[in-house]
């Protein structure tokens, strides 16, 4: 689907959509939470050794 939203308080706008009941029809992957904080610890571990 895409839509363009304002942040003014008005309505979206519906420009196209897409539906499919296939099991295997997938449209994007979103990364689990525990890939995001592994990722954040390790820059952060990356950024403190820069210091030292």
């Amino acid at each position: 689907m895409r839509v363009t939203l304002k942040d003014d308080g008005s309505l979206g706008v519906i420009h196209d959509w897409a539906y499919s009941d296939e099991v295997g029809f997938q449209v994007g992957q979103i990364p689990e939470p525990s890939s995001f904080i592994l990722l954040l610890l390790g820059s952060l571990a990356l950024c403190r050794r820069k210091r030292a």
